[in-house]
């Protein structure tokens, strides 16, 4: 078993909720779930608390969970590399469409830029999917949505007006309408980003 699985049979043989654990080792309740899914696990302090008030050595606790927690900490390496790369690639692609339309004034240049942010898309699916756990940064959902958007945006606005489709705005008046509708997009796409978090975080602590 692990340290996460030792700890939570210890709590539910006294009968204690992970409130109540929590705050006989003075931290917080969160801080007990993901001890409990192996998420992160205690400092040494805690440790010896642990083992104090359950009365089992520290030895029981950490046997056989050190190679499960080096797995869990390369795990979350690999996730925040492949996040971090997200908005690399996303970024990149929309500089290599902004580039390349600019220098020939194609759909192939914007393409090839979107495929790119393709790549950035993936690698933020295959984080999540390594890690459901594992939290995407708000900064992070925020500056891959404002970067997402801005071709899209662009080119409808184009299409509309009769212009070329081009992955930015190509004179003043149209340029008012992209900021326009380009800030309208990003506000609802933050609304809804926030609330979703806020609908996770209500929904974690029913769970508890």
């Amino acid at each position: 078993m692990t340290l996460g699985q030792k700890l939570q049979q210890l709590r539910k043989s006294k009968g204690m909720s992970q409130e109540e654990l929590a705050e006989k080792l003075d931290v917080s309740r969160q801080s007990i779930s993901k001890w409990e899914l192996d998420d992160s696990i205690p400092d040494v302090s805690k440790i010896i608390l642990i083992s104090d008030f359950f009365s089992v050595s520290t030895d029981y606790l950490l046997k056989e969970s050190e190679s499960k927690n080096n797995n869990s900490e390369k795990k979350h390496i690999y996730v925040k590399i492949l996040f971090i790369a997200s908005a690399f690639f996303i970024s990149i692609g929309l500089i290599c469409a902004i580039g390349g339309w600019h220098e020939k004034q194609n759909l192939d240049s914007i393409a090839g830029g979107m495929i790119i942010q393709i790549v950035g898309i993936a690698a933020l699916l295959i984080g999540r999917a390594i890690s459901s756990s594992e939290p995407v940064p708000m900064i992070l959902k925020i500056t891959n949505l404002a970067l997402l958007i801005f071709m899209p945006i662009s080119m409808i606005i184009n299409l509309i007006k009769g212009y070329p489709i081009s992955p930015y705005p190509l004179n003043p008046m149209e340029l008012l309408l992209f900021i326009v509708s380009y800030g309208i997009v990003l506000i609802i796409g933050i609304v809804i980003i926030a609330s979703k978090k806020g609908n996770k975080s209500k929904g974690f602590n029913k769970k508890l």
